[in-house]
């Protein structure tokens, strides 16, 4: 992998969460994390990945969904290609983008809500996705003559023995 500003290979190193590839130009910031989810990025655009995930990560870390769930309805939010939803492949617009959708989504509890079925763009979501729920049907008799809890003769609100 080259340095996308120098053209020069990146120096590969280890460090304490992996392989760490930086370009030999003194002064130059751009940095890859060995893996398939990272691609060179310069102090900004990291410093902007860091913030995406300090605002994404919550969502699936405290448990409100799965780390799966958060990054697919994450990728219909954004309308991006699941295969290039990752945070470190991200650009700094991109991660601007992420932090924003991830305070809206926390607001409204989205993870309350369903992933979106592969395929489906936004929009045309499955219910309970921002449609209104269905209303209940009236009874074929009239309202007065919908069943009703039994009560005991006493009045009383307990169960019999």
């Amino acid at each position: 992998m080259k340095c996308p500003k120098h053209n020069r290979i990146l120096v590969p190193k280890r460090a304490r969460y992996g392989v760490r590839r930086s370009c030999p130009e003194p002064g130059c910031t751009v940095v890859l994390w060995d893996g398939e989810t990272s691609t060179p990025a310069d102090a900004d655009t990291r410093a902007w990945r860091r913030k995406a995930h300090n605002a994404f990560d919550p969502l699936w870390k405290k448990g409100h969904i799965s780390r799966a769930k958060a990054y697919r309805l994450l990728c219909a939010g954004l309308n991006m290609p699941f295969e290039a939803t990752h945070i470190g492949m991200m650009s700094s617009e991109q991660c601007r983008k992420t932090i924003a959708w991830c305070m809206k989504f926390s607001m409204e509890g989205d993870w309350k809500r369903p992933a979106l079925p592969p395929g489906k763009p936004p929009g045309s979501s499955p219910r309970g996705l921002g449609e209104a729920p269905e209303a209940i049907p009236p009874h074929p008799q009239g309202e007065k003559n919908r069943p009703r809890p039994s009560t005991p003769a006493d009045g009383s609100s307990r169960l019999a023995p």
